[in-house]
C-alpha cells in the first residue's frame, strides 16, 4: 500500500486556523492527523509540502523507515517546526495503517492505557475576556469570572484551567509575559539572591568563578577558552569529579 498523496486542510476557526493533514493511498484508504501553526509554530505546513514528495510512493507500513529518512534529510535543523512537520506526517502514516489493519491507531502505540479520561474546562474565562464575539457571553469584570465559575460547576466539570489577568480601569488586561503579553522579557532574569536552602556544594566557587569568566569582578577578563577554563577549575574544584 502505498502513499499517493499528501494535501493540507486549512480550517477558520474564528480567531486561529486549524490544520489537518490527509494521507492518500493507492488502496484508497485515507489517513488523518492535526498540527498547529498558531502557538509560536509558523511554518510546518511549508516543511511538509517540501518533504511530501519524499514520501510519496513509499510504503505507508514502512513509517520508522520513513520517519528516519526525513529526519536525516532535515537534520540540519532538526526539531522545532520541523520536528512538528515530520511528527504529521508520522501521525498519518500510524492513522492509515491502523485503518488499514483494521484497528485502533491506539494499538499500534502498544496499546491502551485507561478507558476514561477526566476532562477540565480549558481556558476557563480566557477566551470569553479576548474573543467575546466567538466566545459569549462576554467577561468584563469579576462578576462575570464568578458566574463563569458557577456554570463550570453547573455543568459538571470538577477542574478548570484560567490564566491570569489584571482588572484595572474596569477592563480586564492579561498577564502572560513569557508569552509576550505584556513584553516583559527582564522578568526572564533572576535578580534575587537563593537562600542558603538552596545552595549546593562548590556553588558559591562557582558564582565567584562565573563573575571572573564574566569580567564582572576587578581581575581582567580571560584573553583566551584555556585561561577562562582554568579559572573556573581554579575556583570550584567542586566542579572536578573523580569517581572511586
Amino acid at each position: 500500500m502505498k502513499v499517493a498523496g499528501l494535501e493540507i486542510l486549512r480550517c477558520d476557526a474564528g480567531w486561529r486556523n486549524y490544520h489537518f493533514l490527509k494521507l492518500t493511498t493507492d488502496d484508497g484508504i485515507v489517513g488523518w492527523s492535526e498540527f498547529d501553526e498558531g502557538f509560536g509554530s509558523p511554518g510546518v505546513g511549508a516543511v511538509i509540502e517540501r518533504l511530501a514528495a519524499r514520501v510519496k510512493g513509499q510504503d505507508v507500513f514502512d513509517h520508522e523507515r520513513i520517519y528516519a529518512e526525513l529526519y536525516c534529510f532535515t537534520r540540519p535543523a532538526a526539531g522545532g517546526v520541523v520536528g512538528e512537520g515530520l511528527g504529521a506526517i508520522e501521525n498519518a502514516l500510524l492513522d492509515t495503517k491502523a485503518k488499514a489493519l483494521g484497528v485502533p491507531c491506539y494499538v499500534l502505540l502498544g496499546g491502551k492505557v485507561r478507558d476514561r479520561v477526566r476532562v477540565y474546562w480549558s481556558h476557563c474565562a480566557t477566551w470569553r475576556i479576548n474573543h467575546p464575539s466567538l466566545y459569549e457571553p462576554a467577561i468584563t469584570s469579576l462578576d462575570g469570572v464568578k458566574a463563569l465559575g458557577a456554570e463550570v460547576r453547573d455543568k459538571g466539570f470538577t477542574a478548570l484551567k484560567t490564566n491570569i489577568f489584571l482588572y484595572e480601569g474596569g477592563k480586564p488586561r492579561g498577564w502572560r509575559p513569557g508569552f509576550g503579553v505584556p513584553f516583559l522579557p527582564e522578568l526572564n532574569v533572576a535578580t534575587r539572591k537563593p537562600t542558603s536552602s538552596f545552595r549546593s556544594p562548590g556553588e558559591l566557587p562557582r558564582r565567584k568563578a562565573a563573575r571572573r569568566f564574566r569580567g564582572l569582578s576587578s581581575q581582567e577578563p580571560p584573553r583566551t577558552t584555556r585561561e577562562a577554563q582554568s579559572i573556573v577549575v581554579n575556583a570550584s574544584p567542586s566542579l572536578l569529579y573523580s569517581p572511586k
